[in-house]
C-alpha cells in the first residue's frame, strides 16, 4: 500500500516516532520502577521480616537452652522461675513466633519453606518433645534423684544445636538474599539512570532530526513561494519551476507553475496584441480566468475596431481616389472641350491609367448613312498605346450594342475566349474583368466607356466610372456640337 507522503502525513508520522519514542521511554521506566518496587517489597514484607523473626525463633531456642543449663549448674530447683520462663517460651512465645514465620513464609521460595516445615517438625517432635519430657521428669524425682543429671538433658542440648544450626543458615540465606537484593536494586537504580539518560538523549535527537526536516521540507518552500509571490506582485515573473507532487507543497507548487506560466501567455498575448497581431492562440486557464477572458474579449474588441478602422480607411482611401479622379477628370474635360478627338483620346488613356487596366475603348453613337444610329469606336487604348481604329457597331450588336440599347452597366468577370486579347511583354492573355458603362446625358444615351483588365474591379471603381460618366457625356457632347459647327461653316 502506497501511502500519500502529504504535509499532514509528514506531521503525524514525526509526532508519531516521538510519542512512540515517549511511550517506549515510559513503558522502560514504569518496567525498572515496578522491578525495584517489587525487590524493595520483597526485602522490606519478606525478607527481613523473615529474618528478623527467625532470629527471634533462634533465640528462643537458644534462650531455652541457656535458661536450662543455668537450672541445672544452679540447682536444679523445682521451683525456681526458670522453669516458669521455659514454659512462657515454649507454650507462648514460640508458637506466635512461628505462625508469623508461616505468615511470611507464603512469600518463600518452595525450597526455603520445606527446610523451615522440615526443621519445625524436627523442632516439635525431637526438640519441644525432649524439653517437655525433662522438665515433667522434674517433678516425678524426689529430693534424692534431683541430686543426679535428668537423663533427657543431653539429648534436648544436642537437638538445640542442631535447631541453631539450621535456624542460622536460614537466617545467613535470608540475609544473603537481602544483601544480594539492595546491590540488584541499587545497581537497578544505576542503569536505569543510564537508560532513563540515553532514552532522552535519543528522544531529544528525534525531535531535532524531526524539526530540522520538517523546517528544510516546509520552510524553505514557503519562503521560496513567499519570495517568488513576492516578486510576482512587483510584475516579475521567475524563470524557475517549482517542485510538483502529490503533497500539500507539491500542489502548491504545481498551481504557482500554472499561474505563471498563465501569466507568461498573457503577457505574450498583450506583447501580440500590441503589435496588432489580433490573430494570435490564448486560451484562459479556466472558464472562471476573470483576465484571460477579458483580455479575450479586448482582443475580438480590438480585431473589430481594426476591421472599422482599416474598413472606415479603405472607404476614405476609396473616396479620396475618387474625388481626385472626378478632380483630374473635370480638368482633362475643360481642357480639351474644342477637340473631339484630343478629349476621347485623353480621357480614355488616363481612365485605363488611372484604373489600372491594360485595354480602353471610348464608343459614340452617330448617325449612319442611312440615317440609323450607329456606335462608332472613336478612341482605344492598349499598353501605353492609342490606337484609332475605325470601327462600327450596330446598336444590339454584341456587348456595346446591347449596353447602349439597356442602357445599364454590363460587368463581366468571365469572358468568352475570342472577345479580347490583351497583349503584354509575357504573351498574351485573356482579361479577367470587363466593364461596359454608358454615358447618359439627360437620360440619352450618347456613347459607352470599355475597359478589360487582368485584376477584377472593385465596386467604388464601378461606381466612379458611372459618376464621371455623366460629365464626360456632357463634355464629349459640347466638344461634338463644336465639331459640327466647325464642319457647317
Amino acid at each position: 500500500m502506497r501511502f500519500s507522503r502529504t504535509f499532514g502525513f509528514r506531521i503525524a508520522f514525526g509526532f508519531s516516532l516521538l510519542i512512540i519514542a515517549v511511550i517506549t521511554n515510559t513503558v522502560i521506566s514504569h518496567r525498572i520502577i515496578v522491578n525495584i518496587r517489587d525487590t524493595q517489597q520483597e526485602v522490606t514484607e519478606i525478607l527481613n521480616p523473615s529474618i528478623r523473626a527467625l532470629s527471634e525463633f533462634r533465640s528462643i531456642v537458644l534462650q531455652t537452652k541457656d535458661v536450662l543449663q543455668t537450672w541445672e549448674f544452679t540447682g536444679r530447683d523445682t521451683d525456681s522461675p526458670a522453669l516458669n520462663d521455659v514454659r512462657s517460651l515454649l507454650q507462648t512465645k514460640m508458637p506466635e513466633t512461628h505462625q508469623h514465620i508461616s505468615d511470611l513464609s507464603s512469600g518463600w521460595d518452595q525450597g526455603d519453606r520445606e527446610i523451615y516445615e522440615n526443621l519445625y517438625a524436627f523442632i516439635n517432635d525431637s526438640l519441644l518433645t525432649h524439653i517437655s519430657g525433662f522438665i515433667s521428669s522434674l517433678y516425678q524425682m524426689s529430693d534424692a534423684d534431683s541430686l543426679f543429671k535428668p537423663s533427657s538433658l543431653p539429648l534436648l542440648l544436642n537437638s538445640s544445636r542442631f535447631t541453631d544450626t539450621q535456624l542460622l543458615d536460614l537466617i545467613r540465606k535470608f540475609e544473603q538474599e537481602a544483601q544480594e537484593a539492595d546491590q540488584a536494586i541499587q545497581s537497578t537504580y544505576s542503569s536505569s539512570g543510564n537508560i532513563i539518560l540515553i532514552n532522552g538523549i535519543i528522544i531529544a535527537l528525534v525531535a531535532i532530526l524531526i524539526a530540522i526536516l520538517l523546517f528544510y521540507s516546509i520552510f524553505n518552500p514557503i519562503k521560496k513561494y513567499r519570495n517568488t509571490i513576492s516578486s510576482m506582485g512587483r510584475g516579475i515573473l521567475p524563470e524557475e519551476k517549482f517542485r510538483e507532487g502529490r503533497d500539500e507543497l507539491g500542489r502548491i507548487g504545481s498551481a504557482l507553475n500554472s499561474l505563471i506560466q498563465g501569466l507568461k501567455n498573457l503577457t505574450t498575448f498583450s506583447e501580440e496584441m500590441g503589435k496588432g497581431n489580433f490573430k494570435s492562440d490564448f486560451k484562459p486557464l479556466s472558464n472562471g480566468d476573470i483576465l484571460g477572458n477579458s483580455l479575450i474579449q479586448l482582443r475580438e474588441n480590438l480585431r473589430t475596431a481594426t476591421i472599422e478602422e482599416e474598413k472606415r480607411k479603405r472607404e476614405d482611401e476609396r473616396r479620396n481616389w475618387s474625388n481626385q479622379g472626378i478632380a483630374r477628370f473635370s480638368e482633362i474635360l475643360r481642357e480639351h472641350t474644342d477637340d473631339l478627338d484630343k478629349l476621347a483620346g485623353k480621357l480614355i488613356s488616363e481612365l485605363v491609367k488611372y484604373l489600372g487596366a491594360q485595354v480602353g475603348g471610348l464608343f459614340l453613337i452617330r448617325s449612319g448613312d442611312n440615317k440609323e444610329k450607329v456606335i462608332e469606336l472613336v478612341s482605344s487604348y492598349a499598353y501605353d498605346r492609342i490606337k484609332h481604329l475605325q470601327k462600327t457597331i450596330q446598336v444590339g450588336e454584341g456587348l456595346v450594342g446591347r449596353c447602349v440599347q439597356e442602357g445599364n452597366t454590363i460587368f463581366l468577370t468571365d469572358i468568352p475566349e475570342d472577345y479580347i486579347r490583351i497583349k503584354s511583354g509575357l504573351g498574351e492573355d485573356n482579361p479577367r474583368c470587363l466593364l461596359i458603362v454608358p454615358l447618359r446625358l439627360n437620360e440619352e444615351i450618347t456613347g459607352v466607356i470599355e475597359i478589360a483588365t487582368l485584376e477584377v474591379f472593385e465596386e467604388f471603381q464601378i461606381e466612379f466610372i458611372e459618376r464621371i460618366g455623366t460629365s464626360i457625356a456632357s463634355s464629349i457632347s459640347a466638344a461634338f456640337a463644336e465639331e459640327l459647327k466647325k464642319t457647317k461653316t
